[in-house]
């Protein structure tokens, strides 16, 4: 997307509904901003600031359309919702910001310098997420149910891939196939969002599949009541189910992620926490260290 909007895409509004915006806020710009003018002002800051501010800045740019992904795609693969990248800003930012702040020599400005990072941040946040709230309290409480767009178009959450004719399966919408013409006529496509239910009645042929207007990507499983089925992806990129030899069919086709994906999910959970009780630990190893080291020379004199 556009810098500007990595750094505060404001509410807009659809026809259905209000666009949900992405952004960091104006929080981590005031923060880059200040430890800028601390530079220039030749101020020593820390490098732990200067660190965590540029890597902020590097996931920012890395999240707009300044960077390119499209040169890049042949090489590494076009990376699914830049915008994930504003995870890193944030994490970064934050850091950054908190290491700029312990480096003000007037020590008078650290709650002025927290104060405005606290408004920008209640700003941003009033200005993109109050409309998205009110909609939503006044549908709630007048009964309103919202038709989503989903039933009638791609599922949930999908990416398309190199090739996907998006224009076609907008077209077709929720229209399933198969290869065997004595059930085709009762297939029926039902579609709760993420998930995809087809049923069928008869029984299958030996060699039958079923088209699934779903774009396919590692993560898909289709279900039928007996168990998993068999998922490929055709050249197109839709999602096929082996049906064959199956009578009188439900067929539920949802994304429950990849064994990749769950082990790193995982492992960052365990990291996390890991991270977490070290720093306690290192902080209560530190205090302990202070009560029980020596008093100094200057603490005797004092005293």
């Amino acid at each position: 997307m556009p810098l500007y909007k990595t750094i505060s895409d404001f509410n807009l509004t659809t026809a259905n509904d209000p666009w949900i915006p992405n952004g960091i806020g104006l929080a981590i710009p005031l923060s880059v901003g200040v430890l800028i003018y601390l530079l220039i002002k030749k101020v020593r800051v820390s490098d732990k600031a200067v660190l965590c501010s540029t890597l902020a800045v590097i996931a920012l740019l890395a999240s707009s359309t300044l960077f390119p992904w499209n040169a890049l795609q042949s090489i590494l693969g076009k990376l699914q919702f830049p915008w994930r990248l504003l995870m890193f800003v944030t994490f970064f930012g934050a850091f950054g910001a908190g290491y700029t702040l312990k480096s003000l020599t007037k020590k008078q400005l650290v709650p002025v310098f927290a104060a405005c990072l606290a408004a920008f941040s209640v700003f941003s946040y009033c200005v993109t997420a109050a409309p998205k709230l009110k909609t939503m309290i006044n549908n709630e409480i007048r009964g309103v149910v919202l038709e989503e767009n989903w039933h009638d178009s791609l599922g949930g959450a999908e990416y398309l891939p190199t090739g996907t004719p998006w224009g076609t399966m907008i077209k077709n919408g929720a229209v399933s196939y198969t290869n065997d013409t004595g059930i085709r006529k009762t297939l029926k496509t039902t579609r709760d969002f993420d998930v995809t239910t087809v049923s069928f009645t008869g029984t299958a042929a030996d060699d039958a599949y079923m088209k699934i207007p779903l774009v396919m990507y590692k993560g898909y499983e289709a279900r039928d009541q007996n168990g998993a089925l068999r998922t490929l992806t055709c050249e197109r990129g839709y999602v096929i189910a082996d049906i064959a030899g199956l009578t009188d069919g439900v067929i539920t086709v949802k994304y429950v992620g990849t064994a990749i994906r769950t082990v790193s999910q995982i492992v960052s959970m365990l990291t996390f926490i890991g991270i977490i009780i070290y720093l306690i630990l290192r902080k209560t190893a530190l205090k302990r260290c202070r009560r029980n080291s020596p008093p100094t020379a200057d603490r005797v004199s004092g005293s």
